[in-house]
């Protein structure tokens, strides 16, 4: 099973929350030989006030997380779908096969981790609606975290991120008249049309490809994607991401 590790901000019952998820399961799920949700909830020490975690737990935490997972492996078969930090506590999230031993890895756990409150508990949950319904981002969520990993590549590249540059997007949609009322629509914000395609293979086979001299700023950008994304779904059509020269 391949893994994609990520994470975003949110809200969370009306509360700031970290998620740290992992994108890959989302292929794979429901995954029939875990059908019930294991849950261990953890106290933090110093959390901000904020309630995220701080910095000056980190290492803890990174040892903690190891160990809880490696519990929940051997004891229950558990996966670890991913993790919510909010409120002063992080909240991890399992897919196993028994609930069983659950209490007997907590346990274990515990005699390690000695100053940190526990609580746990288990459902069944055969369909994943806690990945699908509270883990997993939003469709445009999940287009700014993909924007947060190529800005990472273009950073690494030595790209400073402060001069605005050309921005090429791409889009696609099921026919002539809609692929139509995107270039319209998209020749109004400053896009220039760089060129058109067809798959005829494809369900969504008119492609576009569109250009605007642009900021690479996370929340510009992130701004600027999300409008080309909303105006796609308007068109029935599929916003398929972005690219630039480092500058």
């Amino acid at each position: 099973m391949p893994h994609d590790w990520n994470c975003y901000l949110t809200n969370v019952n009306g509360k700031l929350a970290s998620i740290f998820l992992d994108l890959g399961l989302r292929s794979e799920i429901p995954d029939r030989n875990r059908l019930w949700l294991l849950w261990i909830w953890v106290q933090l020490k110093s959390p901000r006030p904020d309630g995220l975690s701080d910095d000056s737990e980190f290492d803890s935490l990174i040892a903690l997380d190891k160990r809880i997972a490696q519990a929940l492996n051997q004891k229950c078969k558990g996966l670890l779908a991913g993790t919510i930090t909010t409120q002063g506590r992080r909240e991890f999230y399992f897919y196993g096969e028994d609930p069983e031993n659950l209490e007997s890895a907590v346990l274990e756990t515990n005699k390690v981790f000695q100053t940190y409150q526990f609580e746990w508990g288990s459902q069944q949950d055969s369909e994943w609606r806690q990945y699908l319904d509270v883990l997993h981002p939003s469709e445009e969520q999940l287009q700014r975290m993909l924007n947060g990993n190529v800005l990472e590549v273009l950073r690494s590249e030595g790209d400073a991120l402060t001069a605005p540059r050309d921005v090429t997007h791409w889009a696609y949609f099921k026919d002539d008249g809609d692929r139509a009322g995107f270039r319209s629509a998209v020749t109004l914000l400053g896009y220039r049309i760089d060129s058109e395609s067809e798959d005829r293979d494809d369900e969504y086979a008119k492609g576009i490809c569109v250009v605007r001299l642009q900021s690479v700023n996370r929340a510009e950008l992130d701004e600027a994607v999300v409008e080309l994304y909303r105006i796609a779904r308007k068109f029935r059509g599929s916003y398929d991401g972005w690219e630039c020269q480092v500058v």
